[in-house]
């Protein structure tokens, strides 16, 4: 799945780096409001993902994100987001996807040991490559910063890597490990 694992990396690269801080130093629950937020905003992701909208998609990501990718190329963060732009528009014309979903429904709402809230959406994806369908179940991770909710797939090393490095707060958080599986 040599393939596979390459769109999903770049697929990850693309919309994988997102997340935020929440700002709060004690441990919060989430208002009605910021779980309306939430639900609009994986609604609208959900549409983005279905209608390839590559811009929106990439609303999801973070501004820090884009710092510290531009400060480790030491390339503007622009160009890092016009790349990031770039690279998604091609794994999902290489792939594109059959299916799309977050369960926002079942998501598990957590927080790390500073009180910052976030969730852990079970995400589904099912792509055809090559003419081989796969259905890959992972989960999306969402956290709020200021009013804004930012989401990222956390399902490989180099995504959580960045996340950490970015947002220390969560170097110990753990989150759950991908399924891929054939279709055919």
């Amino acid at each position: 799945m040599t393939g596979l694992g390459a769109i999903f990396r770049i697929f990850g690269a693309a919309i994988a780096f997102t997340l935020a801080l929440a700002g709060a130093s004690h441990a919060r629950g989430l208002n009605d409001a910021e779980k309306a937020s939430l639900s609009a905003t994986v609604s609208d992701f959900n549409g983005a993902i279905k209608s390839a909208n590559i811009d929106r998609i990439s609303q999801t990501v973070p501004p820090r994100i884009f710092g510290l990718l531009a400060k480790k190329s030491n390339v503007d963060a622009a160009v890092i987001r016009e790349t990031m732009l770039q690279l998604l528009k091609s794994a999902l014309e290489e792939a594109p996807f059959e299916a799309f979903s977050m369960d926002v429904q079942n998501a598990a709402f957590k927080e790390t040991p500073q009180g910052e809230p976030y969730a852990l959406i079970p995400t589904e994806v099912a792509l055809a490559i090559d003419g081989k369908r796969f259905k890959v179940s992972t989960h999306t991770l969402a956290l709020i910063d200021g009013e804004t909710w930012y989401l990222v797939r956390v399902s490989e090393q180099q995504q959580i890597a960045l996340l950490r490095e970015a947002y220390p707060n969560f170097v110990a958080e753990e989150f759950p490990e991908s399924r891929t599986e054939a279709l055919n």
